[in-house]
């Protein structure tokens, strides 16, 4: 839904032909393929690619964008809010650390 929403504004901004927008014309049918096979093979076919949707590779990852910086770890006790505490990624292989002043 989100990656819908942004080729909408995209779109209004007046980025229909931009190549980053192109690639999501792509990524929509095969994400959507598993819970609405019926659809996204129509919007497959409609976007004259070939052959099928469901035979497709998945969209690679880029597991540094996908990275934050700073997380917020929420402790809840039933249901009430109890604390907040945010961590920061020093790397992928050690733990997070707690931010320091926070």
């Amino acid at each position: 839904m989100e990656l819908l929403n942004e080729m909408y504004k995209a779109r209004q901004q007046g980025a229909l032909g931009h190549p980053s927008l192109g690639g999501s014309n792509r990524y929509l049918p095969a994400c959507l393929a598993p819970v609405a096979p019926h659809i996204s093979e129509e919007l497959w076919q409609r976007t004259g690619r070939a052959y099928s949707v469901h035979v497709q590779s998945w969209p690679e990852v880029d597991e540094a964008a996908t990275r934050e910086e700073e997380i917020t770890l929420v402790v809840q006790v039933n249901g009430k809010l109890r604390e907040r505490s945010p961590y920061r990624w020093i790397s992928a292989k050690r733990k997070p650390k707690a931010c320091p002043g926070k």
